[in-house]
């Protein structure tokens, strides 16, 4: 298993983060701004354990969406 990881600061937080999805899920960012295929590229690169998740993802996104509608 993995451990979490510590972060000096917002900055090292999201830096890193950008590294894992360039280096693990660069299918789900060819998606460019489609938001629904980011979510599934992501489901398939194994991001979430839960088989549901870019259901969910999407779900949320489009709520998002329509509440700045």
């Amino acid at each position: 298993s993995q451990r979490f990881r510590a972060y000096a600061d917002y900055g090292a937080a999201f830096t890193d983060y950008a590294k894992l999805l360039r280096n693990r899920y660069g299918e789900a960012l060819r998606a460019g701004d489609d938001a629904g295929a980011f979510a599934q590229g992501l489901a398939q690169g194994g991001y979430a354990t839960d088989p549901a998740y870019a259901g969910k993802l999407k779900a949320v996104i489009a709520s998002v969406a329509m509440a700045g509608a």
